[in-house]
């Protein structure tokens, strides 16, 4: 497996999440901005993706993955980051 596509994959797509969710965090709130980090962030950003570096997808199926194989990683990948940050915040906050 190319793990370091992946990773170049879900750093791309998450520069436009992180930014759509640093922006609700002042408008909604913490809650919300994982919340959206996690649902909408991801389509947010994949539409980022598309806009900006949307060649860089012929990288992605030379390499043999396909748009929804990565969009599921990148999926995954956010669950396992924002999990401790939800739980952090239940806790102290």
């Amino acid at each position: 497996m190319y793990y370091r596509a992946i990773f170049k994959f879900f750093c791309d797509v998450n520069l436009f999440n992180l930014v759509f969710c640093l922006f609700m965090c002042l408008i909604s709130g913490m809650y919300w901005s994982i919340f959206l980090f996690n649902t909408v962030g991801i389509w947010v950003g994949l539409q980022g993706f598309k806009t900006f570096k949307n060649n860089e997808y012929y990288m992605y199926a030379n390499l043999g993955f396909t748009k929804s194989e990565l969009t599921i990683n990148v999926f995954f990948m956010n669950v396992f980051i924002s999990l401790p940050f939800l739980f952090l915040l239940l806790t102290f906050f």
